[in-house]
């Protein structure tokens, strides 16, 4: 197993990850974890970025890792939040830094 410290920013650094934002988005990044057979070992948010730890195989590569939490969590995003989303995002349904 290997070990990876991972920060994910959201675009902008707009100060989004507050309340329930931020513990859905732990929340959705620990069950990927669990699907994908990860072992998450710390994950923290602060206002605009959040940390996360995973321990993860061999076989797959820390690119995939992001990939998958990126496009998972701005998908549920958007669906949950997106009246709160739309006036910090006015044209694309983005969340996260490049």
């Amino acid at each position: 197993m290997l070990k990876v410290h991972l920060v994910l920013v959201t675009k902008y650094r707009r100060k989004l990850l507050q309340d329930r934002i931020a513990s859905d988005i732990k929340q959705w990044i620990v069950s990927l974890a669990k699907e994908k057979m990860w072992n998450i070992a710390a994950i923290e948010t602060a206002k605009d970025h959040v940390h996360i730890l995973p321990d993860y195989d061999t076989t797959e590569c820390v690119c995939g890792i992001v990939k998958s939490i990126k496009q998972m969590t701005t998908y549920k995003v958007w669906q949950k939040y997106s009246s709160v989303l739309c006036k910090a995002y006015y044209k694309k349904q983005v969340f996260w830094s490049d």
